[in-house]
């Protein structure tokens, strides 16, 4: 039986990898260039850092990566005002789960400031007993890096954590860090490498418990 829970943030609980796509192309038409949809769906999952290595070279041109990064931001934080939510099922999800006792975790790649904003919004931060972010680690998804560092903080052997994540990093991530790994898909579908090392893939949040009933991970 699992004794804890460790979920992703952006695209899995929070519907917001959408909100940042939107940003980047708004951001990109501003400084002359445009991004492929591709590399937009690479971003998914990763930090700034690592963003900015592929934004660089794409631009060519650190600076004007540093700007258009900052500027999809300021983008970002706009849209958020009107067009941020949950994603559906996430309050239910989360709200059961900690009913059932189980120690529930945040791995997000994003930094600790905004995802701790993030949840005040949504009145969820309370149910958790660990935040681990993308500005406390040198590494991020997919090395199982924050993962592991979060386990830790939750006092939890690996093996007996769920990772909930919808990103292909982030799957590769919790597959890696030794953890049962569940993806619910927001934007990018499994593909034949991501749904081998998913332990599951289920279509919705609210599928999430009944699946790990059915696995044999909760009573």
């Amino acid at each position: 039986m699992i004794k804890a829970v460790i979920f992703d943030m952006d695209g899995t609980l929070i519907d917001s990898e959408r909100i940042a796509i939107i940003a980047w192309n708004r951001s990109a038409k501003r400084f002359g260039f445009e991004i492929p949809l591709e590399m937009l769906h690479g971003f998914i999952g990763m930090t700034r850092d690592a963003c900015m290595g592929m934004l660089t070279e794409h631009v060519g041109s650190e600076r004007i990566a540093n700007e258009m990064f900052e500027d999809h931001k300021v983008i970002e934080d706009e849209l958020y005002s009107t067009m941020l939510d949950l994603k559906p099922g996430a309050r239910e999800v989360v709200e059961n789960l900690h009913a059932r006792g189980l120690k529930l975790a945040v791995a997000t790649s994003t930094r600790t400031i905004q995802a701790h904003e993030k949840f005040d919004r949504f009145g969820l931060t309370p149910y958790f007993d660990v935040f681990t972010c993308g500005d406390e680690l040198n590494r991020s998804k997919p090395e199982p890096d924050i993962f592991l560092l979060a386990a830790s903080r939750l006092g939890v052997d690996p093996a007996s954590c769920v990772v909930v994540e919808d990103s292909f990093n982030g799957v590769r991530a919790g597959h890696a860090a030794g953890m049962h790994t569940i993806m619910v898909p927001d934007i990018n579908n499994p593909t034949k490498e991501i749904a081998k090392l998913a332990e599951a893939v289920v279509p919705a949040l609210s599928d999430v418990e009944p699946k790990l009933v059915e696995l044999g991970l909760l009573a």
